[in-house]
């Protein structure tokens, strides 16, 4: 028998009791032998080993693909296309085994003789280590999502799906966040999509709370969930399954409870220590990143809007007016355009400081605003100028409003350090298309006609101000 190697059973004895490693010999139609090492790796005994029984221990993934390489050894052909099989062990363990073989001959029959090495450790680091690399490219993805995006709802839903993927017991996920005293749905997968449409949550009914005791401050692995107290659950999108466990993480931003994110399974015990430590590391990278979009809202925010008055500053306006512009030439619209000045503001920072001018300022935008229709934009425009965009007025129903808002403020003079400050102010309007047609030529005209009016307000009120120019 060409390249098979002569043995004896009695050689065979002898190996196992001197090679300290595990190793059987068989061929496609039994089991001759079974070293005590096997046996002891596997839990099995020689009453167990039989040649159907063997074949129940190879993973059913597996099978095929082994007592192929066995065919292949037994015809002399030397290329495998695996050396690794799982073998369950007598106590349900899958093992990962790696074996390397030689073709022996006993008694005139060709046996495949396979040492045997246990190599689950190495293959559970390498599973260990890929989900952790697949982990990162998943939270740099997640990262990435955050730059330049204007609503978070597309990295919630990535969060989740990734999250999902990543624990393998996971089959429906969702995020919350919190609102007040109640939790709300940005992100879900796997339920029923009509339950959880609008789906709001008190956060004292949360998994997690109830998990926690109400701490809310740590990972929940929960094994089984019908040992909660009255808790709430989903429909499925089948329908039927039910939700048995979960774990369940808080998202913190700036030390504050913020929201939840949550896989389930079907199934009870269903995730282990692992997947609680994936969970950490998503919880964390989400963290991160929500933390990054509300600092880059919050520079966007700032960018826009004038921090004392909360209206826009001048770049923003600038920008909002091109569009106003471009709108009103596409469809043939006017619109007024007004030109706001504080009246001896200069009197009053030289008099009481610029705190007091800061809250006349502030004091003048916050009343004007309640006269402006959503529609309208007002900006800051300089130190003490406002400019605003008033559509579907005309300019004698504008001079009648802003007249009412004038008498107020000088009925209702803010008091700054006991002293009474008139927050009095001049105007002038030109409206688009009449008096320009573009930004330049209105303000233009609404500055030359503001001091028009400032003059003749002066003329009639020579004491407005803490002190007069």
């Amino acid at each position: 028998m060409k390249n098979a190697k002569p043995i004896t059973r009695h050689e065979l004895h002898k190996m196992a009791e001197t090679i300290p490693v595990p190793f059987f010999v068989l061929n496609n139609t039994g089991v001759l032998f079974t070293s005590p090492l096997f046996l002891k790796l596997t839990g099995y005994d020689t009453t167990d080993l039989n040649w159907s029984d063997l074949l129940k221990t190879i993973h059913p993934d597996q099978r095929n693909g082994f007592f192929t390489n066995l065919e292949r050894i037994l015809n002399h052909e030397s290329s495998l296309s695996d050396r690794e099989v799982q073998v369950l062990t007598k106590d349900g363990r899958f093992l990962w085994i790696e074996y390397q073989t030689t073709l022996v001959e006993i008694e005139g029959t060709k046996w495949v003789l396979a040492v045997l090495t246990d190599i689950t450790t190495k293959k559970l680091n390498q599973k260990a280590l890929q989900r952790l690399i697949k982990l990162r490219e998943s939270m740099l993805e997640i990262t990435q999502s955050i730059i330049g995006i204007v609503h978070m709802d597309h990295v919630y839903r990535l969060v989740l799906e990734k999250a999902i993927e990543a624990i393998e017991a996971a089959e429906v996920g969702s995020i919350l966040l919190r609102q007040g005293s109640v939790m709300k749905t940005v992100a879900h997968q796997g339920f029923h999509k009509e339950s959880i449409l609008g789906f709001q949550l008190p956060v004292e009914e949360l998994f997690l709370y109830k998990a926690t005791n109400g701490k809310l401050n740590s990972i929940a692995n929960i094994d089984d969930i019908s040992e909660l107290d009255d808790v709430y659950t989903i429909p499925l999108e089948d329908n039927e399954s039910m939700i048995k466990s979960s774990i369940s993480a808080p998202i913190m931003i700036n030390n504050t409870f913020f929201g939840v994110v949550g896989v389930e399974s079907t199934q009870v015990n269903a995730f282990t220590d692992d997947d609680v430590k994936v969970m950490q590391f998503i919880r964390d990278n989400v963290e991160i990143a929500i933390s990054s979009y509300l600092l880059q809202e919050e520079k966007h925010i700032l960018s826009q809007f004038d921090s004392l008055t909360g209206l826009y500053n001048r770049a923003f306006f600038e920008e909002i007016f091109e569009q106003v512009l471009e709108k009103s030439k596409r469809y043939n619209e006017s619109f007024q355009l007004v030109l706001f000045d504080l009246n001896d503001l200069k009197t009053v920072n030289d008099t009481l400081g610029h705190v007091a001018g800061d809250q006349i300022i502030k004091r003048f935008s916050d009343e004007l605003k309640k006269i402006t229709r959503k529609s309208d934009v007002l900006g800051r425009y300089g130190g003490d100028e406002i400019i605003g965009v008033f559509h579907y007025s005309q300019p004698e129903e504008l001079h009648h409003k802003l007249t009412q808002l004038l008498r107020l403020l000088e009925q209702e003079p803010l008091e700054v350090d006991g002293t009474a400050c008139t927050c009095s102010f001049s105007y002038g309007i030109a409206t688009f298309d009449k008096d320009g047609l573009s930004l330049k030529e209105l303000v233009k005209k609404a500055d030359e006609r503001m001091y028009q009016f400032k003059g003749s307000y002066k003329a009639n009120h020579p004491c407005f101000s803490p002190k007069s120019e």
